[in-house]
């Protein structure tokens, strides 16, 4: 879609994703789409939540902003050489975030937030000026090289981050371990 007022349902029936491994593949070409909505017939919209789908495969071909990616996943795997933006944090249910451009030396860069999962989370991604915001419990965060930000939450976690000029906010209550490479980092 190509209007920041537009919104995609994906609606499956239940007996279509009633397992714990279902996945579907998104391809965004140069999309601002207001919310993506992806669940079961079961949990009608605008009622959710919007689960029975666990792992959502992203294919993000040119530069694309989301405001909300609403769906209860459990992984997210985002793929393409270009910055993906989603404004508003994932779902509680989600586990992982894997950003990967295929491309070594990349400057893609993905902007995410799970500030309101349920659990940890582990979220990595590749040499772009990412901006990832973690939840409050422990998360294991990998930014990769580039000119990064990194709010870490309030759990124990780990954040690592290669050369480049990164921001890293541990000001969160837990015990955090902070592994950086050269650059200007704060």
């Amino acid at each position: 879609t190509t209007a920041a007022t537009s919104n995609v349902l994906a609606q499956y029936q239940d007996t279509l994703v009633a397992g714990g491994a279902d996945v579907m593949n998104v391809n965004l070409i140069n999309s601002d789409a207001n919310n993506i909505i992806i669940g079961q017939v079961a949990n009608p919209i605008p009622g959710g939540p919007f689960g029975g789908v666990e792992t959502i495969n992203l294919d993000n071909d040119r530069s694309s902003t989301i405001n909300r990616l609403n769906t209860n996943l459990t992984n997210l795997n985002v793929t393409g050489q270009n910055n993906l933006t989603i404004n508003t944090a994932l779902n509680p249910t989600v586990r992982s975030v894997e950003f990967n451009t295929g491309t070594p030396g990349s400057t893609a860069a993905l902007t995410a937030s799970v500030a309101g999962a349920s659990g940890g989370v582990t979220i990595n991604t590749v040499e772009g000026a990412d901006s990832i915001t973690g939840s409050s419990f422990n998360d294991d965060i990998d930014v990769a090289g580039g000119n990064n930000t990194v709010n870490s939450g309030t759990g124990n976690d780990s954040v690592t981050a290669d050369n480049g000029n990164n921001i890293i906010n541990t000001s969160g209550a837990g015990a955090d371990c902070v592994d950086v490479g050269d650059g200007n980092n704060t």
